[in-house]
């Protein structure tokens, strides 16, 4: 019988599964308690250890110094980077990227949009796509951020609130 066949009954696979594994004795708990045994409890994991709370107003000081310090760090971290202005060390901060794709990223600049790295500059998409969310492509004299037409979109072109309170 092969237990991975579909056309089985799903408690019948799940059987035939268990009997390969008693008798290839890789399943110890289950071998033990279909003999009759109580089987042998299973090693407690150490508890994770926790630093003792600061007793002193320097200690707690200094634990929030470095708290904020390691937010800061994981907001670098995380804070998109710009393919079209970055330098050479930044763009080798990205996963995949080498000192030879970096210099093909920044050798192609300007880009457009951040997908034309694989284009212009011949970087694997299976890299791109794991740093998609890391980079950008902004156009000299723009600001990340939400677009004017965004704030804007909830009104009627060429009109203003008190425009529209007079017509309704």
């Amino acid at each position: 019988m092969n237990p991975t066949d579909t056309t089985q009954p799903i408690g019948r696979r799940a059987a035939v599964a268990l009997a390969w594994l008693l008798a290839a004795g890789l399943c110890a708990t289950t071998s033990a308690r279909a003999a009759g045994q109580a089987a042998a409890p299973a090693p407690a994991s150490a508890p994770a250890t926790r630093s003792a709370p600061p007793t002193t107003k320097a200690e707690a000081a200094a634990a929030k110094a470095s708290a904020a310090a390691e937010r800061k760090a994981r907001a670098e971290k995380t804070k998109p980077i710009d393919v079209n202005s970055a330098s050479k060390a930044q763009l080798m901060t990205l996963s995949g990227i080498g000192a030879a794709e970096a210099d093909r990223i920044v050798a192609n600049r300007p880009y457009l949009t951040k997908a034309e790295i694989v284009t212009k500059a011949k970087v694997p998409a299976g890299v791109f796509v794991a740093n998609k969310y890391r980079i950008m492509a902004l156009q000299k004299g723009a600001v990340a951020g939400p677009s004017p037409a965004a704030s804007t979109a909830g009104h009627k072109a060429g009109t203003s609130k008190t425009q529209v309170k007079e017509k309704g």
